[in-house]
């Protein structure tokens, strides 16, 4: 991958407000370390405020990067309003020294409570929209209640109802969680809204927000997010792999029903990670397909199981904004078979390893399945090659750096623009 050329900037203070930092966490922590870390390299005064997991240190510091770690969250809290209820943050003298101490308050995740406080400070606000936060309290832009995306600009009651349920909650929990999601978090948007920047993943991401809050124009920015540190792994196996674990929003039903669909000769077999509770029966049978359940695997274990896979599948149904998920996979040197919403095609345009089924249809995606299991060695050599030497022209590291300092050197010399 190429290297990061060195950047001239001023040595801005950037203070991060974080719940959850790498490695606890998805895609947009991850992406929130690698700014962080990046940004310190290239000589920014970097500090996160994240919360403190069990057996982690209070403070650590690597060079300009400093990591304060502190007990923001309860075991099993609704992560997001607990962090939009917590002000008392804010009359503490350490906080008050980190505003001061602060050129730029950054907000990656749903500390969106610190923006008043930041701003009662004078110190201009970016909010990282990893997610559909801004146009859906559930994040996801898909109607449950309809089973299909929403494209509605008021979001139903009903659908948040049906969301909490298929998790499986007591009705105390499912009960507290849609009348928050169905009136605080409609709310959201005007708190977001008093931050100075706000960046995007993608530009797909941008004019969907566009379309429903156009007075934001002069506000929102799309920065791509920085890929992945990885090499490509040679296939040892045929099998394929699924990484969204149980949450419906990542379309493990959607899977599930394709697997059943599945006929012939050959048989299908994925591996599932992310799951908390693993079925006694392992592989699990599904139609012609067998599916072996894991918990989340990183690093090693994680590398070991994609040397057994040809093939990543990505059925979401909600509006993916970037996928870590799919970066990786054709990073790595593999087929992608994703659903066609959101900026998956944006991200993945022009890479002919990559295959789209509507999304929703568990026949289509069976089609593809089929098809790719059809797909010699020498055609997958290929397109993955092709794939990975276009993907890293596309989303060229060096640029989304530049990107994101540019705004935060704006805002710092105009905080009111």
């Amino acid at each position: 991958m190429k290297a990061i050329k060195q950047l001239r900037v001023k040595s801005l203070n950037i203070l991060v407000l974080t719940e959850t930092f790498f490695p606890h966490g998805g895609g947009a922590e991850y992406s929130t370390y690698r700014f962080a870390q990046l940004l310190s390299e290239k000589g920014l005064n970097v500090t996160v405020i994240t919360n403190k997991f069990p057996k982690e240190p209070s403070f650590s510091q690597n060079g300009k990067l400093a990591i304060y770690r502190l007990p923001l969250l309860k075991e099993s809290s609704n992560v997001k309003y607990r962090m939009l209820f917590n002000f008392k943050f804010a009359f503490s003298s350490f906080f008050q020294k980190m505003f001061t101490w602060a050129d730029i308050v950054y907000i990656p995740r749903y500390w969106f409570s610190a923006i008043p406080v930041a701003k009662r400070f004078g110190k201009p606000v970016i909010v990282h929209l990893h997610d559909n936060i801004l146009l859906c309290p559930i994040s996801g832009k898909y109607d449950f209640s309809k089973q299909q995306v929403c494209h509605s600009h008021n979001c139903s009651t009903k659908c948040i109802l049906t969301f909490e349920q298929m998790f499986g909650r007591n009705s105390k929990t499912v009960f507290a969680s849609t009348l928050l999601n169905s009136t605080v978090g409609l709310q959201l948007p005007r708190l977001i809204a008093l931050s100075d920047r706000i960046i995007c993943v993608s530009n797909t991401q941008k004019n969907d927000i566009l379309e429903k809050f156009p007075t934001l124009q002069n506000k929102i920015r799309s920065v791509y997010n920085l890929l992945p540190e990885v090499s490509p792994l040679k296939i040892h196996g045929d099998d394929y792999g699924f990484f969204g674990g149980p949450n419906p929003i990542k379309g493990s039903d959607i899977l599930f029903k394709a697997l059943a669909e599945i006929t012939g000769n050959t048989p299908v077999r994925v591996h599932a990670t992310n799951f908390e509770k693993l079925p006694k029966k392992q592989p699990t049978p599904m139609g012609n397909a067998e599916v072996f359940f894991y918990k989340k695997l990183v690093g090693a274990p994680l590398d070991e199981l994609y040397r057994k896979i040809r093939a990543v599948i990505v059925p979401s149904v909600c509006l993916e904004t970037f996928s870590y998920v799919m970066s990786e996979a054709i990073l790595k040197g593999r087929i992608v078979i994703a659903s066609n919403v959101g900026s998956l095609p944006e991200v993945a345009e022009g890479c002919r390893s990559v295959f789209f089924f509507e999304s929703g249809n568990p026949q289509d995606l069976a089609e593809k399945i089929k098809y790719v299991n059809s797909l010699n060695k020498e055609t997958v050599t290929d397109l993955i090659t092709q794939s990975r030497e276009l993907f890293l022209k596309k989303f060229n590291n060096e640029q989304s750096l530049t990107n994101f300092i540019g705004i935060c050197t704006e805002i710092a010399n105009n905080p009111s623009s």
